[in-house]
């Protein structure tokens, strides 16, 4: 069964969106919700002052994640999306299939090539501001590092 052919509860689709959105499914919640996202390289968690990283409305987060794991996030205050040797796997993969040099990806991108590397290390974190550039010049929705593999 799709997300699309599922039956949400009221009270599901009010923790997720917020009781001030409106509609049955989660496409018609996340389009009237006022809730805002925000993703680090590992992480995706509802929008607070204090937060850093990609900031999302609802539509986005349910377009790039699904309810499924939105409705985890909100469980569990916070939900890692990705594997361990994410997203540095996939950067890495797309930058020598374009046939980039860390050099050229990092001119491309316009951060120091420090930071391609500490991308493409699987045991570091990079900030989104650093990611967000890079993935753009690999022409990968910045929403998505990390969450799907990018072959």
């Amino acid at each position: 069964m799709s997300d699309n052919e599922k039956q949400y509860d009221e009270d599901t689709l009010d923790l997720v969106f917020g009781k001030s959105s409106s509609g049955s499914t989660p496409e018609r919640r996340a389009a009237t919700s006022s809730y805002r996202w925000v993703r680090s390289q590992d992480m995706l968690a509802l929008d607070s002052p204090k937060a850093t990283g990609l900031k999302m409305s609802s539509v986005e987060a349910l377009e790039t994640f699904g309810f499924d794991v939105l409705l985890k996030c909100i469980e569990d205050a916070g939900v890692c999306i990705c594997r361990l040797d994410e997203p540095a796997a996939s950067l890495r993969r797309v930058r020598e299939r374009l046939g980039y040099s860390q050099e050229k990806l990092a001119e491309l991108a316009e951060v120091n090539v420090a930071g391609v590397r500490d991308a493409e290390n699987a045991r570091t974190k990079t900030s989104m501001d650093i990611l967000v550039p890079i993935c753009i010049a690999l022409m990968i929705n910045p929403l998505e590092i990390s969450f799907r593999s990018f072959e």
